[in-house]
């Protein structure tokens, strides 16, 4: 899904939030993106858009004049100065809020045979990286896509967020099946603050942050065409540099062999 003023607009709308950021039929498109009104290292900016959430809103802070209608963007920290000089020039200069849309597509990445691929891009019979167990090991082979599905924007899902390592971010459900350091497989809300879980390149990812949230346009599920027999071979794919389960597996959980489980 790609993005647009109007779908921005519409979603805002539908939300009773009408003071819009770039609301101008004329604009160009994108032009109610947040990534034109609030300054790329505004660490809200990136907590709320670094995920798969389109169209989310976010409240943006601008001098704007009540006039002429035209806009300034200053860094957080100039705003108010920034506005006052303008301010000084022209009394009709203010402060004013106003409602931008998250851009970003899917965060998630899957790893395939050619680099790591957005998961809302994988179709069926494309290929990517999967694994089978050898005892405490992984040996990775290609394994083609026979679903790849996720939520329409205007649905809604629970997931659990995790930050590994105090960067890498993972949006899942919560019986999304994950790997620990252990090579053991534990589903996401069974999780807990500092669990290690395992890299594809055999590192650890400690998690630092772990919370639930309630958000719109947030789920792609992918599995691959390998038949389920109990383990979790074939299914095993990485998701953001992170070993995990593919649907299939999260399915399946409840009839995986007691030797797998954490």
């Amino acid at each position: 899904m790609s993005y647009t003023n109007a779908d921005c607009i519409n979603a805002l709308k539908q939300k009773g939030l009408t003071s819009i950021c770039g609301d101008d039929p004329n604009a160009p498109n994108g032009s109610t993106s947040c990534n034109n009104w609030i300054i790329s290292d505004s660490t809200d900016y990136h907590a709320m858009c670094s995920g798969p959430y389109l169209y989310t809103p976010v409240q943006a802070i601008i001098c704007k004049n009540s006039v002429t209608g035209e806009t300034r963007v200053f860094p957080q920290p100039d705003l108010i100065q920034g506005c006052m000089q303008l301010q000084k020039q022209d009394a009709n200069w203010n402060l004013a809020q106003c409602y931008c849309c998250c851009s970003g597509g899917f965060s998630a990445t899957v790893t395939t045979p050619t680099g790591d691929a957005a998961i809302n891009t994988l179709q069926t019979g494309n290929s990517i990286h999967a694994a089978t167990m050898q005892g405490t090991s992984m040996q990775w082979k290609t394994q083609a896509v026979s679903l790849s599905a996720g939520l329409n924007s205007s649905e809604t899902a629970d997931v659990i967020t995790l930050v590994v390592n105090g960067s890498t971010k993972l949006s899942v459900t919560p019986d999304h099946v994950v790997m620990l350091a252990n090579g053991k497989l534990i589903q996401a809300q069974a999780l807990k603050l500092n669990d290690a879980l395992m890299r594809a390149d055999g590192e650890v990812a400690k998690i630092t942050a772990l919370g639930l949230e309630h958000l719109e346009y947030a789920i792609h599920s992918i599995s691959t065409d390998a038949p389920f027999d109990g383990t979790p071979n074939g299914h095993l794919i990485t998701t953001n540099g992170i070993v995990n389960g593919d649907y299939t597996l999260q399915l399946h959980f409840d009839q995986l062999d007691a030797a797998y489980k954490a």
